[in-house]
């Protein structure tokens, strides 16, 4: 099997980490926000978990993100590319993933001692501060993991074009083949701002949906979806980047947050 050659491979390995720095400091970066709104924001994205580069969720300091932020108004997005001694991730993903195992087989056990546990067995932890903020973000609060009851709050966009939430939605079989349709609403209006019907669940369908929008309605500030193959590819988030749109997905496992009510193709 063919591999990329190393260069190469460090190259998309730093654009990826771009991608996903980007992805987090879009909204914040906004030079009309005011210095509180902006603070607000930050520690709102530091507090919760972003999908990483290698598919496993993390949590960014507010460190970090201020600092990307400074990068992305002085340079663009060339400036969120890592520099070549830092393209490797500095926390190992597979330790925050045996700490988040080890908090849901036992919701009691402390991040102190889930730290130690994993000291033991590898020689080193995450601190447990790092730990307990990737719990939180992660919804693996000893409350959140032994609760029955889960509320979900209303919301609703300030203004037409700031958010549209996208889906792909199977319809009816015509010549024997499924009919799928992509469709994208504006979330403050309720107006369907692009769709396009075809047979393939792609990403080059669900792009052209969005292009057909963007055309007729302009650019939206964020695009909301889930995290189906069509809307999680490499290919659609960096042409979001390209035009400043901020991409969000939906928690896996939690689509509610895109529901407006059960839709039905007709």
């Amino acid at each position: 099997m063919a591999t990329d050659p190393p260069e190469e491979s460090k190259y998309h390995r730093a654009e990826d980490i771009a991608l996903f720095r980007y992805g987090i400091v879009r909204s914040a970066a906004d030079e009309t926000l005011s210095k509180s709104k902006r603070g607000q924001l930050v520690r709102e994205l530091a507090s919760m978990a972003h999908m990483g580069v290698d598919g496993v969720p993390v949590v960014v300091s507010r460190q970090s993100i201020d600092r990307w932020i400074r990068s992305y108004r002085k340079g663009g997005f060339a400036a969120l590319h890592p520099s070549a001694r830092h393209i490797e991730p500095r926390t190992p993903e597979h330790l925050l993933s045996l700490a988040c195992e080890l908090r849901k087989e036992d919701p009691f056990r402390t991040a102190a001692h889930i730290a130690q546990i994993i000291r033991t067995q590898n020689g080193w932890s995450p601190h447990e501060r790092t730990l307990q903020r990737h719990f939180k973000a992660l919804g693996l609060s000893r409350a959140q993991l032994t609760s029955q009851n889960i509320a979900f709050g209303r919301f609703e966009a300030n203004y037409p074009n700031e958010l549209w939430v996208g889906d792909a939605l199977h319809g009816p079989v015509i010549a024997g083949k499924k009919a799928i349709l992509f469709c994208f609403c504006d979330d403050h209006s309720r107006l369907v701002t692009a769709h396009r019907w075809t047979y393939s669940e792609d990403t080059l369908s669900a792009q052209a949906a969005l292009r057909r929008g963007i055309l007729s309605r302009g650019i939206p500030g964020t695009v909301y979806l889930d995290n189906g193959s069509p809307f999680v590819s490499r290919q659609l988030l960096r042409a979001l980047a390209v035009l400043g749109i901020r991409l969000v997905h939906s928690r896996p496992g939690r689509p509610m947050g895109r529901g407006y009510g059960k839709l039905t193709v007709m």
